[in-house]
């Protein structure tokens, strides 16, 4: 099967930064969910705006159903982040200013306004509202026109859980009548709307699959605690590498290490025992920090 949205050789060089983006391939499905994921810094808007038609590569293709994507604009709805919403005009002119300008743009709207509780703040100037309000207005604009594909640019950031979970039923909703996404996101909680998974560090795609497959290809994750921590103990973890969530700590088993070796390790220094570090079941944020932020062997 031919692929709706497809992407070759995706290279982007900046005078003076150098190269962006390196050879970069990516191919979705019709109705897919594709999230692409990475830190801050990975390339991921750049990426997005590539794919969208928005920006030129300086090398490679991108095509929408066959055709060059820059001759596709009808058929896209981009929401680049903090680029829609024009301060100076209300939360409702801004509606009908894009309702205007995209042939596309349809009267849902309306429920998404609700949905996105900003119905009492549509007649304030854009300018006085903060950043969650300002996403959720161009949430609203973005996913009311009425497109073949959606290329959202961190669409959760300033959102909180309640608001996430809002925004991935609609994406759902609208897959379910034919719609295709690409999702950029830096937050593992994007990671379960996703039907598949393209991770990029430093310009380049470091995996792709669905989140089970990936998980299941994890090393074994183990929970570490803050007083067992020695260069001893990083020495037996991939990249030598800890994760601190704000609750706990947690790690990669090096392929050249086991959880018995780690256990067996001791404080630099000391007698403390490390007996209480467990083997854990892997998260979407341990999927995250691994094929993000791990310089994996």
């Amino acid at each position: 099967m031919t692929a709706l949205l497809d992407a070759t050789g995706i290279t982007k060089r900046f005078d003076g930064t150098g190269v962006v983006l390196d050879d970069v391939a990516v191919a979705v499905d019709e109705g897919e969910i594709l999230a692409v994921l990475g830190p801050n810094g990975a390339g991921k808007t750049i990426m997005m705006s590539i794919l969208a038609g928005s920006e030129p590569p300086s090398d490679g293709a991108v095509s929408l159903d066959g055709r060059p994507i820059q001759s596709s604009s009808i058929d896209v709805s981009f929401l680049l982040q903090n680029t829609m919403a024009i301060d100076t005009l209300t939360g409702r002119e801004n509606i009908t200013f894009y309702s205007r300008l995209h042939p596309r743009f349809t009267a849902r709207w309306e429920e998404y306004a609700e949905a996105f509780e900003i119905v009492d703040d549509l007649d304030t100037p854009v300018g006085e509202y903060s950043g969650g309000m300002r996403r959720k207005l161009e949430l609203v604009i973005a996913l009311s026109i009425d497109a073949t594909i959606y290329f959202l640019d961190e669409p959760t950031a300033a959102l909180d859980m309640g608001m996430v979970q809002k925004l991935h039923s609609i994406i759902r909703s609208l897959r379910s009548d034919g719609a295709t996404f690409v999702v950029s996101s830096h937050l593992p909680s994007d990671i379960e709307v996703a039907d598949r998974l393209l991770f990029l560090r430093d310009g380049q795609v470091t995996s792709t699959g669905d989140a089970e497959t990936l998980l299941a290809e994890l090393p074994s994750v183990v929970r570490i605690p803050e007083v067992a921590l020695s260069e001893t103990l990083r020495s037996n973890l991939v990249d030598g590498r800890t994760f601190d969530d704000g609750e706990e700590v947690r790690g990669f088993v090096s392929p050249d290490s086991t959880v018995e070796a780690i256990t067996e390790t001791s404080c630099d220094g000391g007698s403390a025992a490390v007996s209480s570090i467990e083997t854990v079941e892997p998260t979407f944020t341990d999927l995250f920090n691994y094929y993000s932020r791990s310089r994996r062997p």
